[in-house]
C-alpha cells in the first residue's frame, strides 16, 4: 500500500526544522506495511524529483517573484497549489494521503485527481473549520489542546479528530555521554563547567526570543559560569517585532562578550548535538500547539524551561520534569525559578532524569508511527476508527 505524504509549504528532507516537515518525514519512516512517499515544495534548490532514505520526494517550485506577485500583491494566483500538487501525487499512485496544511482544499484536490481516495489532514495550527473545503476522512490533532479547540470552539466534527502528538527520535536526541559534552563545548569555546542554557527555534518576540535574551543579559552578570547559545533562522517578517532591533543589540553585545554563541538553523544531525552541549533550554512562548523543539530537548536530558500554553502541559509537569513559567512572563519569577536551578544540580539532575524518561515512555517516534499506521490501515480497509 502506498501512502503519500504532501507538505505544501516545507520541503523534505526538512533542513530548517520547519514542523510540519519533520513531522511528515518522521511519522512515515518507520512503517512497516505503507510505502511512504513525498510530494513538497523545493525551498533548498534540490532535484524536483529523487529518492530519500529509500522514499520517492517528488517537488514543485514556487519563484519568489511569482509568490510576491500573485500571492502577496494581487492574489491573482493563475497556477494555484492544487494544479501544481495533482500531476505530483498522480505519479505516485498513492492509496491513501497524508496533507500537512489544515485548509487544504479537499473537495477541489479530489475532483481533480478523479480517484475517491481516503485523505488525512494533519493539523499543525488552527483554523475555523470550513465545509466548503471539502471533509476528509481524518483529522490528526498534535495534542488535546489542539483537539478540543477544533471539536468545542472551530466546528470540526469530533468523530473525524485523532490526537497524536509530535514525537522525537530518542536515539538521535539523547543525552550526552562520557566526556561528550565537554568535548562539544571546546568546539564551541564553551568551559567544560559552564552552565549553558540555549535558545533552538525562530527569533521571534512571541516564541519568547527576547524574553530569553533579557534573561540571559541578567544571568550573565551575576554567574561567570553561565552561558548560552541561540540556534535557530530569523524569518523575514522578525523585523516587525516591537523588540527587533533591542534583540539584536542583546545578542551582539553577548556574543562579543563572549557569552553566547550564535549560530543557524541546524538539520537533525547536526542539532542533537548541541542540545547535548546545553544544560536548559527555555522557551517562553505565547502561544504553541505541541512544539517538536521542546519533546527533542528534554529526549537529549535538557531541563526545560517554558509557558503552560497550548498542549505544553500534556508535557511539562511543573517542578516534576521541567519548569512551567506563569503568564504574563514576571521577570524575577523566572530569573528566581532558574537561579534556584543553577544552584541546585541534584534538582537538575532530577528533572533531567525525569524528562528523559517522560519521552522515552511517551512520545518516540516509534510509537507515535504505530498509532498513525493502525490510523491509516483502518481507512485504507473502510473500517470504523474508535
Amino acid at each position: 500500500m502506498r501512502l503519500t505524504s504532501i507538505v505544501p509549504h516545507g520541503d523534505i528532507p526538512d533542513r530548517r526544522g520547519f514542523a510540519p516537515s519533520i513531522v511528515a518525514q518522521e511519522l512515515v519512516r518507520r512503517m512497516r506495511l505503507f510505502t511512504p512517499s513525498f510530494v513538497a515544495l523545493n525551498e533548498n534548490e534540490g532535484a524536483s524529483h529523487e529518492w530519500w532514505d529509500s522514499m520517492e520526494v517528488r517537488r514543485y517550485r514556487v519563484s519568489s517573484l511569482y509568490r510576491r506577485l500573485f500571492t502577496k500583491i494581487t492574489r491573482l494566483d493563475p497556477y494555484p497549489l492544487v494544479d501544481r500538487l495533482v500531476p505530483l501525487t498522480l505519479r505516485l499512485e498513492p492509496d491513501i494521503i497524508h496533507v500537512h496544511q489544515l485548509e487544504f482544499p479537499v473537495d477541489k484536490f479530489r475532483k481533480k485527481l478523479r480517484r475517491r481516495i481516503p485523505m488525512v489532514i494533519h493539523v499543525h495550527s488552527m483554523r475555523s473549520f470550513d465545509p466548503c473545503r471539502g471533509v476528509a476522512s481524518a483529522y490528526v490533532a498534535v495534542c488535546e489542546y489542539t483537539r478540543r479547540i477544533m471539536c468545542e470552539q472551530r466546528g470540526f466534527p469530533e468523530s473525524l479528530v485523532h490526537v497524536i502528538h509530535n514525537g522525537v527520535d530518542e536515539h538521535l536526541f539523547r543525552p550526552p555521554v562520557g566526556e561528550e559534552r565537554a568535548e562539544l563545548r571546546s568546539l564551541l569555546g564553551i568551559p567544560r563547567d559552564g552552565l549553558v542554557l540555549g535558545y533552538v527555534g525562530r527569533r521571534q518576540e512571541a516564541k519568547g526570543y527576547h524574553d530569553y535574551l533579557r534573561m540571559m543579559e541578567r544571568l550573565v552578570a551575576r554567574h561567570d559560569h553561565v552561558f548560552g547559545i541561540v540556534v535557530g533562522p530569523e524569518p523575514g517578517d522578525a523585523c516587525r517585532d516591537t523588540t527587533h532591533e533591542a534583540s539584536r543589540g542583546l545578542l551582539n553585545k553577548m556574543t562579543a562578550e563572549g557569552r553566547m554563541i550564535d549560530l543557524p538553523a541546524m538539520t537533525h544531525e547536526r542539532l542533537c548535538h548541541l542540545y547535548r552541549a546545553m544544560d536548559m533550554v527555555v522557551s517562553i512562548s505565547r502561544g504553541e500547539q505541541f512544539p517538536v523543539m521542546l519533546v527533542e530537548a528534554m529526549s537529549s536530558g535538557c531541563v526545560v524551561v517554558t509557558t503552560p500554553v497550548g498542549g505544553i502541559p500534556e508535557l511539562v509537569q511543573d517542578g516534576d520534569n521541567g519548569l512551567l513559567l506563569s503568564l504574563p512572563i514576571d521577570d524575577e519569577e523566572l530569573d528566581h525559578r532558574v537561579a534556584e536551578l543553577i544552584s541546585d544540580p541534584k534538582a537538575m539532575k532530577r528533572l533531567s532524569d525525569n524528562a528523559r524518561d517522560t519521552v522515552v515512555n511517551g512520545f518516540s517516534w516509534s510509537q507515535l508511527s504505530h498509532r498513525f499506521e493502525t490510523l491509516l490501515m483502518h481507512l485504507v480497509l473502510g473500517e470504523q476508527v474508535a
